[in-house]
């Protein structure tokens, strides 16, 4: 039994970054800023009536203030959306039919108006957005609180008494997660290396934080953060459980999750 509220956290969408600038992709108008990423809430239909998140800024400072078009899915006999496309491209027409019947609602992050919010714990390199869904579009830019309900969650291997909602976004202008911060050892790094990584350029310990994971200008993940300190001119990283993949040196590295969303309900 759950109350009358419900709060999601962390939900995070994988956007590739990498290309032949890495991190600092160009997204034209409607491109594709991340395909669906799925989350749970209990079943019933659910009002969203509140929206935040973390966007990292632009080599450890301000940026990033875009719009984007959020969209809602659902599964449908148990099947999951498909896929709008590749990340950084125009959705087609016909990926866009294919997930038609999966829509649920859809809402534009109103950057403009939601960079007013939380700008004191920005830090330099992050817009924490937050507020109400109301009408004046405080937070999102909408003209009604968006209700969503969706199948039951075991329908797609999920919990019972849950329903799985999914979510993508379009790019209403570009974004740069780009951090300026690169592997600073001859020979790179090997996979499964459980000592201290070596990054220069921008301090580190305003960029990342334990806890997040980072990976390189290729799209390999590097993992998770165990510990990390600067000492001015260099950022000495400690990956938990050892470095997943192969790094070059001079790879610039970045965050995985760039934008992470927390979602608020009322049932």
């Amino acid at each position: 039994m759950h109350s009358r509220f419900y709060q999601v956290m962390g939900v995070k969408p994988e956007i590739v970054t990498i290309g032949g600038d890495p991190f600092t992709t160009t997204w034209a108008l409607d491109d594709l800023l991340f395909d669906w990423v799925s989350f749970e809430i209990p079943k019933g239909a659910a009002k969203l009536v509140n929206a935040s998140a973390t966007i990292i800024g632009i080599n450890s400072g301000t940026g990033n203030n875009v719009d984007m078009d959020l969209y809602f899915a659902r599964s449908l006999d148990g099947v999951a959306p498909p896929s709008l496309g590749s990340c950084n491209a125009a959705i087609s027409k016909a990926n866009a039919v294919l997930s038609r019947r999966h829509l649920i609602q859809a809402a534009r992050w109103d950057a403009a108006t939601l960079n007013t919010k939380g700008a004191a714990l920005g830090g330099g390199n992050y817009y924490v957005f937050g507020g109400s869904l109301d009408t004046a579009g405080e937070n999102l830019d909408i003209p009604h609180y968006p209700i969503l309900q969706g199948e039951g969650s075991e329908a797609v291997g999920g919990t019972p008494g849950f329903q799985t909602i999914y979510l993508a976004a379009a790019a209403q202008g570009s974004f740069d997660f780009g951090t300026a911060m690169k592997v600073d050892n001859t020979g790179g790094y090997t996979a499964g290396e459980t000592g201290t990584l070596n990054f220069d350029g921008t301090a580190g310990d305003i960029l990342f934080a334990p806890g997040e994971e980072i990976m390189a200008e290729d799209g390999a993940v590097i993992g998770e953060i165990e510990s990390i300190s600067d000492d001015g001119s260099h950022t000495s990283v400690v990956i938990k459980g050892g470095l997943v993949a192969d790094i070059e040196d001079n790879d610039e590295v970045g965050l995985r999750h760039p934008i992470v969303f927390n979602f608020g309900f009322e049932y």
